[in-house]
């Protein structure tokens, strides 16, 4: 569920969105449109207010998020996870295996995501130390860099 908290006295709580998923890595537009992506149905999601609407559908799993124009954003992807289902809730792992790898995992990568129209465009999958492992959480700096952490 995502909550959007106006801090005041009291606090007051808004639900912009229940039942998505496994969601992370908000960001909010100019105009206040809140963006997030769904680890479990690797999508990310426009809430503005009104009901969910899918703004694109990825592979792997989108993992994190930041905006480049107010309809286009740069968007972290591990690559996938195993769910399994406990108490009621997913969680990103096999249990069994002890792993948070699918048996297909080739690694993670960097996209482009046109929230607008839904175009998505692989931009990266390597650096200077090998192959992503998990990309995760990213920023764009003042200066057009993109800082990204990766678990690999």
């Amino acid at each position: 569920m995502y909550v959007k908290v106006t801090v005041r006295d009291p606090l007051e709580l808004d639900v912009l969105g229940a039942g998505l998923g496994y969601t992370e890595g908000p960001v909010v537009g100019l105009d206040g449109t809140v963006h997030a992506v769904d680890l479990d149905q690797n999508r990310i999601w426009r809430l503005d207010g009104g009901e969910p609407v899918v703004a694109a559908v990825v592979d792997g799993c989108p993992n994190g998020m930041a905006l480049v124009t107010p309809t286009t954003a740069i968007v972290a992807n591990n690559g996938g996870f195993p769910w399994t289902d406990l108490g009621g809730a997913r969680h990103p792992i096999d249990i069994v295996n002890l792993t948070n790898e699918p048996p297909d995992f080739a690694g993670g990568w960097l996209e482009h995501v046109d929230l607008a129209g839904g175009a998505v465009t692989r931009l990266l999958d390597r650096g200077d130390a090998g192959t992503f492992r998990g990309p995760n959480d990213l920023v764009l700096d003042g200066a057009g860099g993109l800082w990204f952490t990766d678990t690999g």
